[in-house]
């Protein structure tokens, strides 16, 4: 059962606590609303609107015997059995604030927010429950950030957890993002959820204006506001109006002294700001408005200015050569719709007419995103040409004047890296590390068309996305890629971009080759034993043939190389015979620790790069059941790999049954239809096909069996002077 109390019955002079009485008995406390997650229990809504006839007052005494605080409510059932059958009890009584739920009950609070500007929402809590923030969809609340999750950013809103409670800022605001927020809290039992405030957000635009004073020029502009308009008058620096600090007001004594200053002229309703000796320092967005006598409102401004310095006029971009690079040119007048957009490189001008849809000019791409009041700029492949001033020039109308936004492009230098060519096989896995010290943004993405389509970065908790995981280190940051297939081939990026998300740049470009096959042999051994096997490798193979151990052949350390003065001592020996293009590799006396996956290849030369393997060795290595053998024998079996001509043994032997069988159905059928003097002369010659075959089956086997004693004897000769060493002997 739900019952809906209208706030008639919350305490006009506190707070109200709640406590419900069904089927089991449960302390609930309310701030002006509450949404229990138990359906038996009551829920109590803040909306005045919900006043229901069934619920009675004034307060009266219950069956049960109460007295006071006690309201009725009609129900299809009782949840007390003590009380009358078309009745439910509800029990209220009044309190202090401190009764009410731990810290954070704040009233309905009215915010309004600037168009593509940014706005932040404080909620006070200083309990340790879950912390939500939600937006109301009908009925619902539906939950946009939450402290349950590690996702603190969804791209445009951004929780942050503070000692006094949480806050939540919305970037690029838009009139969608207009409507009911609230901010509530959860307990970690998940037994009630309920809401601290109300925010109602209104979403205005604002005139603006630009300015680029030089360093030591005084600025002085206008501020005009609406009839009405607060009282006190202030002027506050920052992207985000609804957290800046006022610089001056038209409350203070010595507004009009010191390096901002304001006049105000009631009739005229304006005020005239002025700035004295700029410096770059005083580069930034600034906010006109006036101090809210309301407490349920937040403050109201009336312009912004947008002031660049100096130097600082241009906008910093920095891409590697030969690298790739975006940047954004905001609208310099968020109200106005712009028809085309010119982009006027070191070189020449581009000029874009399309909007939300990427529009390809050679290296250039550009998209004009009209919903975020934006042109994106694209440049792969950075030459030295690239290089030096852009300009934004936005069109209302075709060719008409312009409004316009500068930037300067120049050569990064932390963390790039020439293009590097990456070998993975399937199946396995594979590793990509990109070297970067600096505290931008970090991300990995992948060519597709005109962009570069993102896969991983360090803006979100997310550090893992199907088979693709980030790990971020002191000096850089990888990212691994398990069970490698065909469809992860492709040209990759490492790149980075700037916090407040004013350009991306692409620090390394990886093409990925992904080899379909790999020689591949599997053994089991145990502890004692020894493994030879071979590792063939093609022509114009580097000098340096290497075995590593691990799951990724892409960092796995080097166990034994051919370059090694002593690469055939120890428990990993390599013997290359350069003439039939292989390496026979051996593994002495293998222990449990020696389970693994082995890879044979050639260090690479080119550190453009990576090493190439040929051979995929998985050795697992089992303990000995029972031991048979003297302490003092030190004598080993030796397991070699599979030869080819063991294979062709095989197949021989089971031709020459799948003959004889053949030849055996024949006779019966020979016999059935002819008689028996035909079959006889038949018989005679297959007897003498059989017996040709038997010889050259005898033959081939002697031929094989010459090849085994021959390494075998080899073998042994090696594992006697690895005995002779064990036991103090020298070495041969």
């Amino acid at each position: 059962m739900k019952v809906k109390l209208s706030p008639l019955f919350v305490n006009s002079e506190s707070r109200t606590i709640g406590r419900t009485v069904g089927q089991r008995d449960t302390d609930l406390y309310l701030c002006g609303f509450l949404v229990p997650v138990d359906p038996d229990l009551v829920t109590a809504w803040e909306n005045s609107d919900y006043a229901y006839e069934e619920i009675q007052q004034p307060v009266q005494t219950p069956d049960s015997g109460n007295k006071m605080n006690t309201i009725y409510a009609n129900a299809n059932f009782p949840t007390n059995t003590s009380a009358s059958p078309y009745y439910s009890i509800v029990n209220f009584q009044s309190s202090s604030d401190k009764d009410c739920e731990t810290g954070g009950c704040q009233g309905q609070f009215i915010q309004t927010a600037y168009r593509t500007a940014k706005t932040t929402i404080t909620c006070d809590h200083t309990g340790n429950k879950y912390k939500f923030f939600c937006k109301e969809n009908g009925s619902i609340c539906e939950d946009i950030l939450s402290t349950k999750s590690c996702l603190k950013s969804n791209g445009t809103f951004t929780l942050t957890e503070t000692n006094s409670g949480f806050s939540v800022s919305i970037s690029n605001v838009s009139s969608r993002d207009a409507g009911v927020y609230r901010c509530e809290v959860e307990t970690h039992e998940g037994s009630y959820r309920t809401a601290l405030r109300k925010i109602q957000l209104e979403v205005k635009d604002i005139p603006s204006l630009t300015r680029s004073p030089t360093v030591g020029q005084n600025l002085t502009y206008w501020c005009r506001y609406p009839n009405g308009a607060p009282i006190n008058k202030f002027i506050c620096k920052g992207e985000d109006p609804s957290i800046c600090q006022p610089l001056v007001s038209t409350a203070q004594r010595n507004k009009n002294t010191g390096k901002f200053s304001m006049k105000e002229n009631k009739e005229k309703r304006n005020v005239t700001i002025t700035v004295r000796e700029v410096t770059t320092d005083d580069t930034g967005t600034y906010w006109c408005g006036a101090e809210s006598t309301n407490k349920t409102r937040s403050n109201p401004f009336f312009h912004k200015l947008v002031m660049t310095v100096g130097s600082e006029a241009l906008s910093k971009v920095k891409g590697c050569a030969s690298g790739w690079v975006e940047f954004t040119c905001k609208y310099p007048k968020p109200n106005v719709k712009y028809q085309s957009i010119d982009v006027v490189t070191p070189k020449k001008t581009i000029r874009s007419f399309g909007k939300n849809v990427w529009e390809n000019k050679g290296r250039v791409s550009l998209y004009h995103d009209t919903r975020n009041k934006k042109l994106r700029v694209a440049i792969k492949q950075l030459q030295h040409e690239d290089f030096g001033d852009y300009q934004c020039k936005f069109h209302q109308r075709s060719y008409s004047s312009q409004d316009t936004e500068e930037m300067k492009l120049g050569v990064e230098t932390d963390g790039c890296q020439k293009q590097f060519i990456q070998t993975a096989y399937r199946t396995a896995k594979t590793t990509i590390t990109c070297d970067y010290t600096g505290n931008k943004y970090k991300f990995f993405c992948k060519d597709n068309g005109f962009i570069c389509e993102d896969i991983l970065s360090t803006k979100s908790c997310l550090k893992s996305k199907g088979t693709f995981t980030l790990t971020e280190t002191n000096s850089s940051f990888s990212v691994s890629i398990s069970n490698v297939s065909s469809h992860d081939a492709g040209v990759y990026r490492c790149g980075v971009e700037t916090h407040e998300g004013s350009y991306r740049a692409a620090l390394t470009k990886i093409q990925l080759e992904v080899e379909a096959t790999i020689t591949k042999v599997t053994k089991f051994l145990t502890v004692g034993q020894n493994l030879t096997y071979w590792c063939r490798y093609p022509n114009g193979a580097p000098i340096n043939k290497i075995i590593c151990k691990g799951e990724d052949p892409s960092i796995c350390e080097t166990l034994v190389s051919t370059a090694q003065r002593n690469k055939n001592t120890g428990k990993f020996s390599m013997k290359e015979d350069k003439n039939k293009r292989n390496v026979t590799i051996t593994v002495r006396e293998v222990t449990t620790d020696d389970t693994g996956t082995y890879w044979c290849g050639v260090k690479s030369t080119d550190k453009t790069g990576s090493n190439k393997f040929f051979h995929k060795l998985v050795m697992t290595v089992a303990s000995l059941t029972s031991t048979t053998t003297p302490a003092s024998s030190s004598q080993s079996t030796t397991v070699s790999a599979e030869r080819p001509g063991d294979s062709q043994f095989i197949i021989t032997v089971l031709v020459i049954v799948g003959v004889v069988l053949l030849l055996l159905v024949l006779i019966l059928i020979l016999i059935y239809k002819c008689g028996s003097q035909v079959v006889v002369n038949v018989l005679v010659c297959v007897a003498a096909l059989l017996l040709l075959l038997v010889l050259i089956l005898i033959l081939f086997y002697k031929h094989m069996s010459n090849n085994r004693l021959a390494e075998k004897h080899i073998l042994d000769k090696e594992n006697h002077i690895h005995n002779i060493s064990i036991f103090g002997g020298s070495d041969v």
